[in-house]
């Protein structure tokens, strides 16, 4: 039986897009956690199950939150092999599950990504082999849990990623345009330019496309978490999503969001894309506080905006 609670403290990671590890740990010591480690692409961070899951609801930076299950020393092989033996698997894995292992970084002895997955698969399957318990599959597109694997400077860490589709999806774009902004991004942008800190009364993107950066935008300055529409079927279905409650934790931050005054109003060229975007927010439940409208950046005018000389207006593009 497995031992652990909901309130167990580990280390979990949040993987980052290039260069914005110091945004992501700020998103960590907002939620009143520390931070254990910064690495390009990678930060760590002290705390329990629920703070993890927390951090997956609400990063709008990081790209996946992984739990660790192992750390340690992997200069060889046999290190390798004898830290993933630490991992009691069958504990931590449901019988006959689809897994996937991504492996990232480099090591000497590893010349191949795929010899290092095959080496936690072995792991795995030895470890049900031993209990008589289904032995598990590999699933490349669908598995029911992903295992990551990331090498740095002689070190490994192995754990379960929480997220089993990327955390750049949101569940309000179906539809892109030719060339879609990716929400991560997005927020990148809005972070660096300290939107949530100046508060502008409007925001108008010129070039809408899809609305992502107006909905993105918006969702930051309302508090709204990213992952709010993620369904538990989008998470890894591993034993420590059993001890936790994605509902409750999901229902608790949304009594954070807060209304904002701020304006969101967005144009485009293009009548198609001004329909997807449209269709992009009403699926984020934004259409209250975002408009959009067919049109070209040169026909703009404060007075058809109603914005005051007074008024601070940021036109992102």
């Amino acid at each position: 039986m497995n031992h652990k609670t909901e309130h167990s403290t580990g280390i979990f990671a949040i993987g980052t897009l290039l260069a914005t590890d110091d945004l992501v740990a700020d998103e960590i010591t907002s939620q009143g956690l520390e931070v254990k480690g910064r690495q390009l692409g990678w930060v760590t961070a002290e705390g329990t199950l629920i703070d993890a899951y927390r951090m997956l609801l609400t990063t709008r930076v990081g790209d996946r939150v992984v739990w660790l299950l192992a750390r340690g020393e992997a200069l060889s092989v046999d290190n390798f092999r004898d830290l993933l033996r630490t991992v009691d698997w069958n504990n931590e894995l449901f019988a006959g599950g689809d897994v996937r292992v991504d492996v990232t970084g480099k090591i000497g002895w590893m010349k191949d990504t795929r010899f290092a997955g095959q080496l936690v698969m072995d792991a795995i399957r030895d470890q049900a082999s031993l209990a008589k318990r289904p032995r598990p599959e590999y699933e490349t597109d669908q598995p029911t849990v992903r295992i990551v694997v990331r090498f740095g400077r002689g070190q490994v860490d192995i754990g379960v990623n929480l997220n089993r589709t990327p955390l750049n999806r949101r569940g309000y774009r179906t539809e892109g345009g030719e060339a879609p902004l990716r929400e991560t991004l997005a927020q990148v942008m809005l972070a660096r330019l300290r939107v949530d800190k100046k508060v502008p009364a409007i925001i108008t993107d010129p070039c809408c496309g899809s609305g992502t950066i107006l909905i993105e935008a918006c969702m930051r300055l309302h508090k709204i978490a990213p992952q709010r529409y993620r369904s538990s079927d989008q998470l890894s279905k591993w034993a420590g999503l059993e001890r936790v409650s994605w509902t409750a934790i999901v229902a608790e931050e949304r009594t954070k969001e807060r209304q904002n005054k701020t304006r969101f109003v967005g144009f485009d060229i293009d009548p198609d894309a001004v329909t997807r975007a449209r269709a992009n927010i009403e699926r984020a439940g934004l259409s209250d506080h975002i408009s959009v409208e067919v049109g070209e950046i040169k026909h703009f005018s404060p007075e058809q905006m109603n914005i005051s000389e007074t008024d601070q207006t940021w036109i992102l593009a």
